[in-house]
């Protein structure tokens, strides 16, 4: 008689994330306009995004 093994539970199973076609695009010329900073409010924090010199985006809290 061959033991069965254990089981894993639903909890622990990998969860499937959305493929990188199915996650929303945001053009960052549209959210940003003629600004090269924007606030973002998430709960009760704000954030800035901001475009550097050199092209780049930072997210600072």
């Amino acid at each position: 008689m061959n033991p069965r093994p254990p089981s894993t539970p639903a909890a622990a199973a990998p969860r499937r994330d959305p493929s990188f076609s199915e996650t929303p695009l945001l053009d960052a010329k549209t959210m940003f306009g003629p600004w090269n900073e924007i606030r973002i409010a998430f709960g009760n924090e704000q954030y800035r995004l901001r475009i550097t010199r050199n092209n780049k985006l930072i997210l600072t809290k």
